[in-house]
């Protein structure tokens, strides 16, 4: 240590010098809003200017290395009988070498932790412990890692918003701002770093802002060699936690490529992961809901020349996808298919070669689906015509029953064993034979199905011979 002893007797002081080496530290008691706790490899300290009467310090330089320090914020602060502390201070600069710093909010929840590695990183800033205040700014990192964990659940394959962890994190953080009306406040706009799902972020900027139950982003663009995304986003830290009223909002517009798709959901079949095309898919999102139901406001996705869609709904119980307890309300859902080879390639190999869908196709619908039934009304239009239908399933009984009704201009419908010379619109349902059918025929479950002209709808025959015009064929064996 090497300190100035003539300021002293104006009661300051003037630190040339505080080298501190294998301590630790415990703040435990003496701050009421937080503690600090930790190991300290090796602490350097310069200050000329702290005045002991007035309680500011204005300190030249900080630096930590080979440390290992936690900074924990009760869940509630119990009634200070004290004298609060009045010191603030101003950092000229502060650095950290090979540093590891952890923040931990509500301890008592255990509900969130963020852990931080400092390879080489230097700040300037201000702390007031009366308020219990802190600003950060000109934060330069290089090689340091984040990673943030909310609740004790354990990181799920892909993006996991509850487990976010980046490394190889290099940039320049404008400022972080902690006040106990707002929480911690950060606001970016050159950072680099790859996240732990495999996505490469090229660049990263906008503000995320956090407190103990909630989590917030305002102006969040991330771009990387594949993609462009805008968000904002509100989330409370329990929001997908069943047991919890917590919800979240999230509004994200932009443009997804492969690689990050492949990367965000890393179970995709092999056959779909080859199928998906290299051309970015344009997204505009609004969503909010809970860990019960999702509410779509709107969304909007597009890829150019292959398809679009746009749909607006609930999904209720969208987190259960084995009990059928899962239900969907899409009042509006409008699909258009440019490149019918494009949707073939999603479907299992087996059913590639019996489906054929025209290409310039639209289908404007209302979906619903609840346990064993699906229920849609709407329309379909191609280059041939509009068919309007209403048509509920159920798969827990025949198809035969479970189909309800369907118009194309005028209605006619057959059952029975043999079909033939029915000219106009045909609605047919398991017949034997299907033969010399002409204009529009809707044909489910028919042994044999030959001479179709016109348009056809064709699903579940086992032979279909001498079909022409423009046609729809799904699941037969010939």
């Amino acid at each position: 240590m090497d300190v100035s002893l003539k300021p002293l007797f104006d009661k300051k002081i003037e630190l040339n010098k505080l080298k501190l080496g294998n301590a630790k530290i415990n703040t435990d008691g003496m701050i009421a809003e937080f503690n600090l706790k930790g190991d300290i490899g090796e602490l350097e300290m310069e200050a000329h200017d702290i005045d002991l009467q007035q309680e500011i310090a204005n300190m030249d330089k900080i630096s930590f290395s080979n440390s290992d320090l936690t900074i924990t914020i009760p869940d509630s602060v119990p009634p200070d009988t004290t004298e609060a502390l009045r010191w603030k201070a101003k950092l000229e600069k502060v650095a950290f070498n090979n540093t590891d710093i952890q923040v931990k909010l509500a301890p008592a929840a255990d509900s969130t932790i963020v852990r931080t590695h400092f390879d080489n990183a230097s700040l300037k800033g201000s702390i007031d412990l009366y308020t219990s205040d802190f600003l950060f700014h000109d934060l330069d990192l290089r090689g340091s890692t984040v990673r943030y964990d909310a609740g004790t659940g354990t990181r799920s394959d892909g993006f996991d918003p509850s487990h976010i962890s980046l490394t190889d994190l290099n940039g320049r953080l404008d400022s972080v701002t902690s006040r106990s009306s707002e929480g911690i406040v950060v606001a970016f706009n050159e950072l680099s770093a790859k996240e732990a799902s495999g996505i490469r972020i090229d660049t990263l900027s906008g503000q995320f802002r956090m407190d103990s139950t909630s989590l917030h982003t305002r102006n969040l663009r991330m771009l990387t060699s594949d993609s462009d995304l805008r968000i904002d986003a509100d989330m409370d830290l329990d929001a997908f936690d069943p047991a919890s009223n917590g919800t979240f909002t999230a509004k994200v517009r932009g443009s997804v490529g492969k690689d990050d798709v492949t990367a965000l959901a890393p179970t995709l079949p092999s056959d779909i992961k080859k199928a998906y095309p290299t051309t970015p898919m344009r997204v505009d999102a609004d969503i909010n809901g809970n860990a019960d139901a999702l509410t779509i406001n709107n969304l909007q996705a597009s890829m150019d020349g292959k398809f679009s869609i746009h749909t607006r709904g609930t999904i209720e119980n969208y987190m259960d996808t084995t009990s059928g307890a899962m239900n969907i309300n899409l009042p509006y859902l409008e699909t258009k298919v440019h490149d019918p080879k494009f949707v073939k390639g999603f479907l299992p190999p087996e059913m590639q070669s019996t489906v054929n869908i025209p290409a310039n196709t639209s289908l404007t619908t209302s979906l619903g689906m609840t346990g064993n039934k699906i229920s849609a009304k709407g329309e379909l239009k191609d280059k041939s015509g509009t068919t309007r239908y209403d048509v509920t399933y159920d798969s827990s009984i025949s198809l035969r029953k479970s189909l309800v009704r369907l118009t194309v201009g005028t209605t006619e419908e057959f059952d029975c064993s043999t079909c033939t010379g029915v000219s106009g619109t045909a609605f047919i349902i398991g017949c034997s034979t299907c033969t010399g059918i002409s204009g529009t025929a809707f044909i489910i479950g028919c042994s044999t199905c030959t001479g179709v002209s016109g348009t056809a709808f064709i699903i579940g025959c086992s032979t279909c011979t001498g079909v022409s015009g423009t046609t729809f064929i799904i699941g037969c064996s010939t």
